[in-house]
């Protein structure tokens, strides 16, 4: 359970099974082989293994159901023919489906101080860093469905409340606004499209734009932009995964990663917040 994404990227596994079904797919069968590979580790036999009854959601997505292992892995076959295409695809780094991703509950506290951290910086850095600050309080985001979230349980967030972070005003009259905010920024849109995902990229702090193209190696992700007045930028992207980064840190740095490919390539990100 957790956050899905996916880059809405044209390519033929969409067009054989369409964005939804491809992802209903890959988490039936990842929960087949899961169960698989843990009654192997009890020392089930594999027959035994693939009798065995799992939920699953209906690739329909209307419901829940009871279904053999052996039926998903067979049901789901199609992907296995399918991925060759994934090889070539920009928008799959290299995996198979890599298009589409998603962040596991809970999200820790380890990774809320990050975001914290982020927004901090982004406040006293000041436009282009600050735009995503600035968006949340002129558009009075108050963090929808992520504070229902939050105060629904401990299985979406490890901490009870939101990181509150300062971004202005004055001493006497100091303005914040709280992870909570930030999350629904970045996770309460269906579609991240491109104005929106070049806030957010200027927000994770791994963005620099060049008047000339880099040496190769100096980069992760890399594209060319020319704006209206006929002006070359080159769109560096370095956000580096460090030592001490959690699961949910990792999580949301390959995020940031998705959202600059997806605006790299012109496509829309798009994002399920399932709770």
């Amino acid at each position: 359970m957790g956050v899905d994404y996916l880059i809405d990227h044209p390519c033929k596994v969409k067009d054989t099974l369409s964005g939804d079904r491809m992802i209903a797919m890959i988490k039936q069968r990842n929960r087949g082989l899961a169960i698989i590979n843990l009654m192997a580790t009890d020392g089930m036999s594999e027959a035994d293994a693939l009798n065995s009854m799992i939920k699953v959601q209906a690739l329909d997505g209307t419901h829940q159901e009871m279904r053999k292992v052996s039926e998903v892995l067979h049901d789901t076959s199609c992907l296995d023919q399918l991925q060759v295409n994934c090889k070539s695809c920009p928008a799959s780094h290299g995996e198979p489906f890599g298009c589409y991703r998603w962040i596991s509950y809970p999200l820790s506290a380890k990774a809320e101080d990050w975001l914290a951290y982020l927004s901090k910086k982004s406040a006293v850095k000041g436009p282009p860093r600050s735009k995503s600050l600035i968006f949340i309080q002129e558009q009075e985001l108050d963090g929808g469905r992520v504070t229902g979230m939050r105060t629904s349980g401990p299985e979406y967030f490890e901490i009870r409340k939101p990181r509150k972070i300062v971004v202005g005003g004055t001493p006497f009259n100091l303005k914040y606004v709280n992870t909570d905010q930030v999350l629904n920024l970045l996770f309460g849109f269906e579609r991240v499209k491109s104005a929106h995902a070049l806030m957010l990229l200027h927000l994770s702090g791994g963005l620099t734009l060049q008047d000339k193209e880099p040496a190769r190696g100096s980069y992760e992700f890399l594209t060319k932009k020319t704006d209206e007045t006929g002006e070359i930028k080159w769109f560096v992207y370095n956000l580096p995964e460090a030592p001490s980064d959690d699961l949910s840190t990792r999580n949301l740095k390959e995020y940031f990663k998705a959202i600059f490919i997806a605006y790299k390539l012109d496509d829309d990100l798009l994002v399920n917040l399932v709770s």
